[in-house]
């Protein structure tokens, strides 16, 4: 390198100092690369060193995907090396968002629009740029907190048996459910159904919630009850149904009592052939015929577990056709020829009535008899010895109109007139049928007559009412069925007596004689569907006595005592039981259901009294139909009434008791009752279709919470005994305890 450098200078001798200074900067500058070539690489690296080639940016973490719920911000990150400074650009689905400058990026309050909207990120340097992978934001709806739509139901089982509780809940998912017994977590029921392990009695009674929650909150369902039976029993009959005597036209009641876990079940059978309907503890039969006599009936008891048969239950039904009974016979067929002595020989029904004397009984062999015009008994019986028309008992003896729509009665006993006694007497009519085809007056109507006996006879259809008497005293209405009477055409030529209309009405009864007990009776009578047609269309009632002499006057009135007791009054138009300037009643142990169903009549009250005196209401149900009419009514000038064991519900009463009245007032609490409401009288439930419906459930307030009413103070001693003939049995001839606690209402349970 010298010898280089001194050739150098010799060949530029002139210019050695100033040529070899700035050769020597220039050889310097030449030489270094032969320098780094030749190995003396120090200085030279060291000036490298300090300034470094850039280094472009790459990304070692890319930004994720975020999932947020509407209105919070998501946040987007990267992380990357390169040759600092490094530059930052996010965009939101491929455009640059405006200040989105730094490693990281928070976007605003997120909405649902936001949804599936991808973001990324552009990094550069001196040394260059690149983009990061884009990330999606998903946007959910804000969280839903649990509502319960659907609440666990109580359940009940037997014993051994597990039990099912569910629960709908809406609200956004997911859902989480815990399910509680008294209160207590119970482990692993979690889902929106939880069924128990086998139960046992001591889980009887406990209680079953759930909570569910979600994110935005929890809510807990109501409690459902568990109810575990003992293990079910099968049935067992305890009583069964005793064997029944009746005469042709009553009814026979059959009851069983058996034992067993409840529900039991029960159905009826009549040799062997199921009852429809008859699907209770017990059983009341139709009216009967002597065709019935013998017939077997049985009931069978179920539940779950089983069922049990009873032995069958015989009934008999004592004929009238006995050689000893009946002294003549008729038949609709018959013919006046004949002797009438025998069944094989019998009179037609006038030729039979016109053979009598007193002592006769006229028995009528099953069939239609048409009547035309009214029968008039033409002989009257004696005290000792009664005429007696009744039913053979081998068929419905059915008298039906075919007359003129003149609201004639049926039968007519007694014309009337000014003076009485006038009419038919010591006469009985028992068993038979009465038709009024819509167009008769009264089935049988009294007028001047005493000492009439009307028995289980059945009376539809008559324009006025099934038994009406004017003028007349010693009447017994007694296990009639008075049923849809009082619908007399409006064409009808109306005669004098017809102007009022009730199911049995007593009109202005006279004294006979002086005698203190009871001279009149209504007893045991089902009355029903009773409607006033009548141009004074103020009646309509189930019973009535009705009037002193005809007066209006309450001072005057003066009537013999009578007793209506053990009737089923229901689905009237009017009333069910009224007593209209009388005195000296008794009204006892009547079942009064949803009568005055007839608006034109006003508010009408159930069991009424109306200006009268020294009467006893006594141990009576009555129900109204409608707030409006009351159940016990005092109208008028009333003195000397007094109220003992009286059950009332659905109206009050309109009157304020005196201190010793006893009424309760109470749901009666009946087995079956009808189907009854406004303007429904015409249609109400026919007698033979009413069963037990109201007799009462053995939880009824009514049992036993009635007065022997032989044991009231200060009572005349032939009250006492003529009350002692009617108030120990019910409407169905089961006894009553004497001198015991009644059952309230028409029969005794």
């Amino acid at each position: 390198m010298q010898a280089v450098a001194q050739a150098m200078a010799i060949e530029r001798p002139r210019e050695k100092r100033v040529v070899w200074q700035g050769w020597a900067s220039f050889a310097m500058l030449a030489l270094a690369p032969l320098l780094l070539l030749s190995g003396c690489t120090g200085s030279v690296a060291s000036l490298n060193s300090a300034n470094p080639a850039p280094v472009p940016p790459a990304i070692t973490t890319q930004p994720n995907n975020q999932t947020v719920v509407a209105g919070q911000a998501a946040t987007f990150m990267v992380v990357a090396s390169g040759t600092a400074p490094m530059s930052y650009q996010w965009q939101k689905n491929g455009a640059n968002i405006v200040g989105a400058t730094s490693s990281s990026y928070t976007t605003p309050a997120t909405a649902t629009a936001d949804s599936g909207s991808t973001f990324d990120v552009v990094l550069s340097n001196s040394a260059g740029s690149v983009t990061s992978s884009a990330a999606t934001l998903t946007v959910n709806a804000p969280a839903v907190a649990p509502t319960i739509t659907t609440q666990p139901a109580n359940q009940t089982v037997t014993g051994g048996q597990p039990a099912t509780f569910s629960v709908v809940a809406t609200g956004t998912a997911p859902l989480s459910y815990q399910w509680q017994k008294n209160g207590a977590n119970i482990a692993g029921a979690t889902s929106a159904s939880y069924t128990t392990p086998a139960t046992a009695t001591a889980d009887n009674g406990s209680t079953f919630d759930v909570v569910v929650s979600n994110s935005a909150g929890s809510v807990t369902s109501n409690t459902a009850t568990l109810t575990v039976n003992a293990s079910t029993v099968m049935p067992t009959i305890t009583t069964g149904p005793a064997s029944q005597t009746v005469t042709p036209g009553q009814s026979a009641t059959f009851s069983v009592v058996a034992a067993g876990t409840a529900p039991l079940n029960y159905q009826w059978a009549k040799n062997g052939a199921t009852i429809s309907g008859a699907t209770f503890s017990s059983f009341t039969t139709p009216v009967t015929t002597a065709s019935d006599n013998g017939s077997q009936f049985t009931v069978v008891v179920s539940n779950s577990s089983g069922s049990v048969t009873s032995s069958p239950a015989t009934l008999t039904v004592n004929s009238g056709g006995l050689a000893s009974d009946c002294t003549i016979f008729a038949s609709s067929s018959g013919n006046d020829a004949n002797s009438g002595t025998s069944a094989t020989a019998p009179k037609t029904f006038n030729g039979a009535a016109a053979a009598t004397q007193p002592g006769s009984v006229v028995c009528l062999l099953a069939g239609t008899y048409n009547l035309s015009s009214s029968f008039n008994p033409p002989t009257n019986g004696s005290p000792s010895a009664w005429i007696v028309y009744k039913s053979y008992g081998d068929g419905a003896v059915n008298f039906v109109w075919t007359g003129a729509a003149d609201a004639s009665p049926m039968f007519r006993l007694g014309a009337g007139g000014t003076t009485f006694p006038t009419g038919p007497s010591y006469l009985e009519f028992r068993g038979l049928n009465f038709d009024g085809g819509g167009n008769a007056g009264d089935a049988l109507f009294c007028r001047g007559g005493h000492h009439l006996r009307v028995i289980g006879n059945s009376m539809s259809n008559t324009g006025g009412s099934g038994v009406g008497t004017r003028d007349c005293d010693y009447l017994t209405a007694d296990h009639n069925t008075v049923y849809h009477n009082g619908y007399m055409p409006a064409s009808t030529s109306v005669p004098q007596w017809y102007g009022w209309t009730s199911g049995i009405s007593f009109n202005s009864d006279q004294w006979f004689d002086t005698y203190p007990g009871f001279h009149n009776v209504i007893a045991n009578n089902i009355v029903v569907g009773e409607y006033d047609s009548s141009s004074n269309h103020t009646d309509g009632n189930g019973i009535i006595l009705d009037l002193s002499n005809g007066s209006y006057s309450a001072s005057t009135a003066n009537t013999p005592p009578a007793l209506i007791i053990n009737n089923v009054v229901y689905g009237n138009g009017g009333r069910c039981i009224e007593a209209f300037v009388v005195t000296n009643f008794w009204i006892v142990n009547n079942t009064c259901y949803k009568n005055n169903l007839d608006a034109t009549l006003g508010n009408a009250a159930s069991l009424t009294t109306n200006n009268s005196k020294n009467g006893y209401f006594i141990n009576n149900i009555a129900v109204a139909w409608d707030t409006a009419n009351p159940t016990y009514s005092a109208e008028g000038t009333n003195a000397t009434i007094s109220d003992y064991g009286n059950l009332y519900y659905g109206s009050p009463l309109n009157f304020t008791p005196n201190a010793s009245a006893q009424f309760v007032q109470a749901d009666p609490l009946f087995v079956n009752p009808p189907v009854l409401t406004g303007g429904q009288y015409a249609t109400a439930l026919a007698p033979s279709l009413l069963g037990p419906g109201l007799t009462v459930l053995t939880t009824s307030p009514a049992i036993g919470a009635g007065i022997d009413p032989t044991t009231l103070p200060n009572l005349p001693a032939e009250i006492v005994n003529d009350l002692r003939t009617y108030v120990y049995t019910d409407i169905n001839g089961k006894a009553r305890p004497q001198g015991g606690s009644f059952d309230l209402g028409a029969y005794q349970h």
